[in-house]
């Protein structure tokens, strides 16, 4: 969990899903309720490029109800990257089959996000 003073310009409800510190300067919050799955970053007004989202058991994300473009990382069971698929705008569908969670992240923060790999980040499970 994050040790110190979250950044002021990470949403609130972001910050309640637990921030995790991954290394240069990177935070993820971790969705593993249904609830916090099922919003990801719908509605926002922007993200953080220091920010992700991790949702783990996920292989595939929708951007419909989102009014920015991000960047999605796919990721295998150990939480190395697969594939970065970038710039993806609002209205779209992502998949990637082999995928065990998926990163979001603002759009050409992806690259970064994926020299911090694996991502180890332990998100709570929902029922």
């Amino acid at each position: 969990m994050l040790q110190t003073h979250p950044p002021r310009d990470i949403p609130a409800r972001l910050q309640r899903l637990g921030l995790h510190e991954i290394g240069g300067g990177l935070i993820v919050a971790a969705a593993g309720t249904r609830r916090s799955r099922g919003l990801g970053l719908i509605g926002l007004e922007r993200l953080p490029p220091e920010l992700g989202l991790l949702i783990p058991r996920c292989r595939s994300v929708h951007t419909f109800g989102m009014r920015f473009a991000i960047d999605i990382l796919f990721l295998d069971a150990t939480g190395g990257v697969l594939r970065i698929q970038g710039n993806v705008a609002p209205r779209r569908l992502a998949f990637c089959r082999r995928a065990h969670a998926v990163l979001e992240a603002a759009r050409g923060a992806g690259p970064r996000f994926a020299r911090e790999t694996p991502l180890r980040c332990a998100a709570p499970t929902s029922p």
